[in-house]
């Protein structure tokens, strides 16, 4: 352990860096390579991602063949997620956007946007340990009932690990995030990978191509729905 060591870095100092980062990105125009494992079903597709800040996401999947696996669509905290193999369409409130149908996994929203980019979130966290990995740090703590610990690299300024593990030590989730790469001084992992595996589920992705801060005009990527689609409101 090595607590309050004068070079470790604060979660504050680390989370300033993060921030900083993120404030540079603008649009991101990703494609990739996306995994799914869990008890129901497991596949691998290929994934495309745009985004506009403040809050406009549109993600299409399609699996092999060019079999559309699902459209998810958000724009102003409403969303649209259309799941073709069951010719149903979810819209409504993202607070109430079922995730776990489209990627197995359970996550919200305010969860997705993050792990997308490899943006964690260490306000409210009370770190009890330093110690140092190599040439990063792992910092463990808590924050409310939930134990957690960061594995930060302090020469990039990315959080590379996060576990979170329940009050008796039970490992809940684990994400990680490798190969980073610097798109117009914007960091971003091109190697994203969640793991729960109490649940038996992971979700990855593997970007093979990125573009930030070009010009993404939403509206071009709406997309039609069958006329006898059957469509669910959620409401959060």
């Amino acid at each position: 352990m090595d607590k309050g060591s004068a070079s470790a870095p604060s979660p504050a100092t680390i989370q300033r860096r993060l921030e900083a980062n993120y404030r540079m990105l603008q649009t991101l125009n990703g494609q990739g390579i996306l995994t799914v494992e869990s008890p129901e079903a497991s596949y691998t597709a290929n994934a495309r991602i745009w985004f506009r800040k403040p809050d406009s996401l549109y993600i299409k999947v399609e699996a092999a063949f060019g079999i559309d696996v699902g459209r998810l669509f958000i724009a102003a905290n409403r969303f649209v997620l259309f799941m073709p193999r069951m010719n149903l369409c979810y819209y409504g409130d993202v607070a109430a956007l079922p995730l776990d149908e489209f990627l197995s996994v359970e996550m919200r929203y305010d969860e997705l946007m993050p792990l997308l980019f490899g943006q964690e979130d260490l306000s409210g966290f009370d770190p009890l340990n330093y110690t140092r990995v190599d040439d990063d740090w792992l910092i463990a703590g808590r924050r409310d009932s939930l134990h957690l610990s960061y594995r930060y690299d302090p020469s990039t300024g990315a959080i590379r690990e996060t576990r979170g593990s329940d009050s008796l030590g039970v490992l809940l989730w684990n994400k990680t995030f490798d190969r980073f790469t610097r798109k117009k001084n914007l960091l971003l992992p091109q190697t994203i990978r969640l793991q729960q595996p109490g649940e038996n589920r992971a979700v990855g992705l593997f970007y093979n191509h990125l573009a930030v801060n070009d010009k993404v005009i939403m509206k071009n990527l709406s997309f039609s729905l069958p006329a006898n689609v059957q469509r669910i409101e959620l409401k959060e």
